[in-house]
């Protein structure tokens, strides 16, 4: 027997955020795992199934037959509620209870997944920050277009699909960044510019891309797949008399059929060529296609208790893998000899050597390179510093490649500080580090409040040093 609906108990949480149960046999024993999204321990759910695989199932709530305490009802409006059929938003996936439990829940799936996937026994007491915003916090946003009944729509996707859900508002963004991103849409369909249908590969506009600062200033970024810009001068005209908040608006070109959301050509077609933000005393310049961290007031928690996990020193070299432009290794550089960041986006360098002069630092060396090919030409140097080198890591979210960590482990630094934004792939290395390196400190920083997002900071110290 193989039901496609079930009432299913909830046990626990997973890391991507669902609900855990098991799908009860006739013999009333624990069958097969579950997944129920929109679900939280205790409860008892009345659900769907979606997905059947060989170990797992995974179920959409229909009814909430019985409610964890915990749960309330989500303010977005474009949140999945239990028996809908309509699409809704996939991002957000933990609205339904509150901020300081996501954070409980957050700690205890880091500890769980250091336990499970690391094979660490004994992990250190988990320490939780969180900065003061639960809601308008994001500093960026990805939006996609589309057609419905001849209207240009903008918004996100509905989980799983390639179906647009339209919004006029985003609880986790800033008001700068929504304001804008409504101008835009109105400007694009009063100039009749075309969508992008992946069907048959036509249209023009694939995205819009928004970055705002602490100051609420926008940086739009107008993603298409060519690079002709039909009433270029008119929209530019349009939106900047309706914004004043935007300083800046480029045009990406990305032809290719692919995920990447933007490709390699940018052309600047008005103001400013960066946005700035101050972040732990320091101004930031941050090119359009450059990395920095969605949450200031909880990147600043994060940059600063990533500073303490390196215990700077005088005459110590820091060392920063995957610096993106160079918040972190400038931050570093206060109290030690020599800071190196390293990150394979030449912009994104180019910003971080920016960022070295503007805040005058002068220890300061950045390279664009790929991590593991930086490491293997440097490794006579980097050795030769024996107990003067910390490492911070700060890899995308697949974590580290096999090469980096046997690098890391030829190297052999006293320290490394990894910060991760997946915690398995975060396990995954520490297990493969654990022969030289014992984990002495774990902090959750909450980054993306209302998502099951999770954010890491780990020290790890060699072993007999």
């Amino acid at each position: 027997m193989n039901p496609t609906h079930s009432c299913i108990e909830i046990e626990r949480l997973a890391l991507l955020g669902d609900g855990v149960g098991h799908i009860t046999t006739d013999g009333n024993e624990k069958g097969k795992v579950a997944f129920v999204s929109y679900s939280l321990p205790g409860e008892t759910i009345r659900a769907h199934k979606v997905l059947e695989k060989k170990t797992y199932s995974r179920w959409m709530p229909q009814r909430i037959v019985k409610a964890s305490p915990d749960r309330h009802e989500p303010a977005c409006p474009y949140h999945f509620r239990p028996g809908q059929t309509d699409l809704w938003c996939g991002g957000c996936n933990w609205q339904l209870f509150p901020a300081a439990k996501q954070r409980e829940a957050k700690r205890d799936l880091v500890m769980e997944t250091l336990e499970r996937l690391g094979g660490i026994s004994d992990v250190p007491p988990i320490e939780v920050l969180s900065a003061e915003k639960n809601w308008r916090y994001r500093n960026n946003v990805q939006i996609v277009f589309g057609k419905r009944a001849q209207r240009l729509i903008g918004g996100f996707y509905a989980p799983g699909t390639h179906a647009i859900v339209p919004i006029d508002d985003c609880l986790i963004q800033s008001e700068p960044s929504v304001h804008s991103f409504t101008v835009f849409r109105e400007t694009a369909e009063v100039l009749g510019l075309h969508p992008y249908e992946t069907e048959g590969d036509r249209g023009w506009l694939k995205h819009l891309l928004i970055r705002t600062n602490e100051e609420g200033e926008v940086h739009l970024i107008i993603v298409t797949r060519k690079a002709s810009f039909p009433q270029r001068e008119k929209c530019v005209q349009l939106i900047t008399a309706r914004c004043p908040e935007v300083v800046s608006i480029y045009q990406n070109v990305q032809p290719a059929r692919t995920p990447l959301m933007s490709g390699k050509q940018w052309i600047r077609l008005w103001g400013r060529p960066k946005i700035e933000e101050h972040i732990c005393g320091l101004q930031i310049a941050c090119s359009p296609g450059a990395f920095l961290q969605v949450n200031t007031g909880a990147a600043e928690l994060l940059y600063r208790k990533a500073i303490e996990a390196v215990k700077p020193e005088p005459g110590m070299t820091v060392l920063d893998l995957y610096c993106g432009v160079g918040a972190l290794t400038l931050m570093a550089a206060g109290s030690v000899e020599h800071v190196i960041g390293i990150d394979e986006l030449p912009s994104a360098i180019d910003d971080a050597r920016e960022n070295a002069r503007e805040n005058g630092i002068a220890h300061a060396d950045f390279f664009a390179s790929t991590v593991e090919g930086f490491l293997r030409e440097a490794s006579s140097s980097l050795g030769a510093l024996s107990n003067r080198l910390v490492v911070i890591v700060d890899p995308p979210r697949s974590g580290c490649r096999g090469e980096v960590i046997a690098q890391l482990r030829a190297l052999t630094p006293p320290r490394i500080v990894y910060i991760s934004c997946d915690p398995a792939t975060l396990a995954r290395d520490i297990k493969m580090l654990s022969p030289q390196y014992l984990l002495s400190a774990v902090t959750v920083v909450d980054l993306f409040p209302q998502t099951s997002h999770i954010e890491v900071i780990t020290r790890l110290e060699r072993k007999g040093h």
